[in-house]
């Protein structure tokens, strides 16, 4: 078949098919042909990070939804990392209170950990076969998103190891519960500002991203809902905060080190 080239006006203006191009059917029908190897490598281009020659031959002759169930795994297992890093449950003072050296020798500390953090993340995506969990991680990452820096601040990377741990285990589960977690998720509170509401105030910042980024989208909600959420979320927070942490105070060192964060961050 001759290819017609797109030329730039037609690019520009949205006419974006090629004569070449296949077209897409018009049903929603599963694709029920088994997988050759260009399929094969397309679909593990798209769930999972740079796949092998082997990976791909491997999945060659199974049909898409044999292929996508091995790939996602099991649901209900987190599949969460066996060996994490050593520093996770390191317990420091919030720096933000302390005399000017202590808050920079925490800080340093701290983009340590965080460099740490990063190079282990990226070890099990390059280590990653099947099932593919840290590619929907990072997707998920990609959508809730947090930083390590932010405005003059930090947020604590064994915050954020467990954000990516909470992540890990709601990558295929319930969004209206995953949602509920994301919310009460320390990293997410002092990144869009959660940890500054208060009852004379509350803070709009993660209504409104809430809404905006996170779930409707724009056109789909009013000021008022971003309004009366700020002041919904700023007593959900603060009571289910103190209640979660405290019920698992006897846990772990870690879920203590999460309790000091909070409470310390709160001014409770």
């Amino acid at each position: 078949m001759k290819e017609t080239p797109i030329n730039r006006r037609d690019f520009l203006s949205g006419k974006l098919i090629n004569k070449s191009e296949h077209t897409l059917g018009s049903t929603l029908a599963p694709y029920d042909q088994p997988l050759d190897r260009v399929t094969s490598a397309h679909l593990l281009r798209r769930l999972t990070f740079s796949p092998t020659i082997e990976q791909i031959e491997s999945f060659i002759g199974k049909t898409a939804q044999e292929a996508v169930t091995i790939l996602l795994g099991d649901p209900k297992n987190e599949y969460q990392p066996a060996t994490p890093p050593s520093w996770i449950n390191s317990a420091t003072e919030n720096p933000y209170g302390a005399d000017i050296y202590t808050r920079l020798q925490i800080e340093s500390q701290w983009r340590g950990y965080h460099s740490d953090l990063q190079t282990w993340w990226v070890q099990l995506m390059m280590k990653e076969s099947k099932p593919s969990v840290e590619k929907l991680v990072h997707f998920w990452s990609g959508h809730f998103t947090t930083e390590f820096t932010y405005d003059d601040s930090y947020i604590p990377p064994q915050i954020l190891f467990r954000q990516l741990a909470m992540y890990r285990k709601n990558r295929l589960g319930n969004f209206k519960q995953f949602v509920e977690e994301v919310t009460l998720d320390s990293g997410m509170l002092i990144y869009l500002g959660g940890i500054l509401n208060t009852n004379r105030k509350p803070n709009e910042n993660f209504a409104r991203e809430l809404m905006e980024l996170y779930t409707t989208g724009i056109g789909h909600y009013t000021e008022g809902d971003v309004k009366e959420a700020a002041r919904v979320m700023e007593f959900i927070i603060h009571i289910s905060i103190l209640m979660i942490m405290i019920q698992k105070l006897s846990s772990s060192w870690g879920d203590l080190f999460q309790l000091g964060i909070q409470l310390s961050i709160l001014n409770i």
